[in-house]
């Protein structure tokens, strides 16, 4: 009989359950290094895996989940948002044997799939691209505070991080071009998203670093918008019809394309009289910009789908 394993993970240890049905379950810990990583592996050799469901945790999972996607085991990231409103309809009790058993019983009641995939090579561009983001919005706000009432030696000790952070990001940029430059498949992906107006190198590494599944012919838009944060949820009961709003989904490749509507709208007619028709109805401007990014998102998608760069005849 296979087995659902839920794997609680912190930076020190590694909660796992390993639950064959609802009644039949037990538990085992490991410390979360490589010795206990490898103690992890000797120990479900002796289980017929199905599925390994785990959670976001700030990168404590990011070691363990790789060793265990090269040993073959299919892995599961759940959503977090999700994954709370079920694990509370369990139980209000919290502790980390019990987290691990509900994301294993999560993993089995829902029928998941393995959602994880490690690439050495995009994990690399992931943390180079997450790393120059940070780096900006240090930037911004060590120009933030160039521009208050301070003394001298503190305006010039934040002349000198702002050189040094302007550096940094130049250095980041550089290994980005570069890993895209020598990586065929991702070089191709850069040049079709960079044809479309709005979207330059900067934004286009966001997107295929964050969003790897976009041009993928296994997602389509809903599920593409759901996972950038752009889907809107309804709020309905009866006769009251609530506001849809956005929430959840990755907020680097959000960002992109909000970036990229900003600056290419104007010059693309199909998200031009999109915006302008919404706002013709009395739509927020808000409101209107998620619909131009959900349109734009469609655009890259069929783009990378067809191995097309984009032109105004395909708009």
């Amino acid at each position: 009989m296979t087995q659902f394993i839920g794997l609680d993970i912190s930076k020190q240890r590694i909660d796992v359950c390993i639950l064959t049905n609802k009644e039949e379950f037990c538990f085992e810990q490991f410390e979360n290094t490589t010795k206990g990583i490898k103690a992890l592996l000797n120990f479900l050799q002796s289980y017929k895996v199905s599925l390994i469901i785990c959670e976001p945790t700030g990168g404590y999972e990011k070691l363990v989940c790789q060793v265990l996607q090269d040993k073959s085991y299919p892995i599961h990231r759940v959503h977090t948002i999700s994954f709370h409103g079920f694990a509370k309809s369990l139980s209000f009790s919290k502790n980390d044997r019990i987290d691990s058993y509900k994301l294993a019983y999560y993993g089995k009641a829902m029928e998941l799939k393995a959602n994880m995939l490690f690439q050495e090579s995009h994990q690399k561009l992931k943390d180079w691209v997450q790393r120059r983001e940070y780096l900006v919005g240090q930037l911004s706000n060590e120009k933030r505070h160039l521009g208050r009432k301070a003394c001298s030696e503190v305006a010039h000790n934040i002349k000198d991080h702002i050189a040094y952070l302007e550096g940094s990001i130049k250095t980041l940029d550089q290994y980005i071009e570069g890993y895209i430059e020598n990586n065929k498949e991702q070089f191709d992906k850069q040049q079709r998203l960079c044809s479309v107006p709005g979207l330059g190198k900067v934004l286009a590494a966001k997107l295929l670093a964050y969003l790897p599944e976009l041009g993928d012919s296994n997602f389509n838009l809903n599920q593409l918008a759901a996972l950038t944060g752009i889907a809107p949820y309804c709020r309905d009961s009866g006769n009251y019809q609530g506001k849809r709003f956005i929430r959840g989904g990755r907020k680097i490749p959000r960002d992109a394309l909000y970036m990229a509507v900003l600056t290419g709208a104007r010059k693309i007619p199909l998200l031009d009289q999109l915006k302008q028709r919404l706002l013709k109805k009395g739509k927020p401007c808000k409101v209107a910009l998620i619909a131009c990014m959900r349109k734009l998102l469609a655009i890259l998608h069929s783009l990378l789908k067809r191995q097309k760069n984009f032109t105004l005849s395909l708009n």
